[in-house]
């Protein structure tokens, strides 16, 4: 049986931008996705059904919205297809085989360093997290600490507080109660 055709019939190419330049947005529209890889938008539609593997996402509108992975997945179908000259079952083949170290394209040094400079950004956030992290925690441990020592400063103190002579403060106020009863009575003082 004879493979499908990497592009239905009557499809204009154009060259597609390199990953490296693409937007760093998180979901792209089939319009824009379609304009990076080269391509019309019923192409990136083709592929989708061809390749189950591309999932896009619907917007609340319905709009085929297309994640990052999918769109870099896409890229690579292009690339198989128009520039390594696959059929779509060649593709589908080198798509489900595992990457070959020895036949890696190699990266563009600019888009290296952009890379390595991100993931050192990404390590150092991380570090910055964790340092707040334990700062944090040490608060939290501090406090703990000082209310724990308050509460053996209190009953220090009422274990070791003399003995009160509460007659004189019981007498005081009976004096103060009979004088309120003595003025809410009218009597004159």
């Amino acid at each position: 049986m004879p493979s499908k055709p990497a592009v239905p019939p009557a499809t204009a190419v154009r060259p597609a931008v390199p990953l490296d330049q693409w937007p760093e947005k998180t979901l792209l529209r089939i319009g824009e996705l379609a304009n990076l890889l080269g391509v019309e938008t019923h192409v990136v539609r083709f592929w989708t059904a061809e390749f189950g593997s591309v999932r896009p996402e619907r917007s609340s509108t319905n709009r085929l919205l297309y994640g990052r992975a999918a769109a870099e997945r896409l890229f690579r179908i292009r690339t198989l297809l128009y520039e390594k000259g696959m059929t779509i079952a060649g593709a589908r083949k080198a798509l489900a085989a595992p990457p070959d170290p020895a036949r890696a394209e190699p990266i563009d040094a600019d888009y290296r360093v952009r890379l390595e400079a991100q993931a050192a950004e990404a390590g150092r956030a991380v570090e910055r997290l964790h340092t707040a992290l334990r700062a944090a925690e040490a608060r939290e441990h501090a406090a703990r600490a000082g209310e724990a020592e308050a509460r053996v400063q209190l009953a220090a103190r009422a274990a070791l507080a003399p003995t009160v002579d509460v007659a004189p403060l019981q007498a005081l106020t009976e004096r103060i109660r009979a004088a309120a009863r003595h003025w809410r009575n009218g009597a004159p003082g």
